[in-house]
């Protein structure tokens, strides 16, 4: 039992997941609690504002610049980033945001490493 525990403590992969939350997370843990507390003081406007703002910002990050950023270095287009993503997320959870792009990236690169070597071979048969 103790073994088991300390290999979830130190399982590189746990420890990355739990890493790769806090971006995403942490503006959420400040803003989303402050504007419920605005709206509970009774400053309503300024709670819904909050939490309106809250969801701009996150959501504009996550689906707007970060598939930018990741297929400018990758060099594939925002749509195929965007799905790639949440194809990633869907099946391994928070690190398929990584994982998922990488999947996609490299069979795009085998493919085109394929079709350069070997399609000469496959057109003369």
């Amino acid at each position: 039992m103790m073994s088991s525990l300390s290999y979830i403590y130190t399982s590189p992969q746990i420890r990355n997941g739990t890493m790769a939350l806090p971006p995403i997370f942490s503006i959420g843990l400040v803003m989303v609690p402050a504007a419920i507390i605005l709206m509970v003081n009774d400053n309503v406007g300024q709670g819904v504002f909050l939490f309106i703002f809250y969801l701009v910002l996150s959501l504009s990050i996550e689906y707007l610049f970060k598939p930018k950023l990741i297929g400018a270095q990758v060099k594939m287009h925002t749509l195929l980033v965007f799905l790639s993503i949440i194809g990633g997320l869907n099946v391994y959870g928070i690190l398929g945001i990584i994982y998922g792009p990488l999947i996609v990236t490299a069979f795009l690169t085998l493919s085109e490493i394929y079709l350069k070597n070997y399609d000469a071979y496959i057109q003369k048969n």
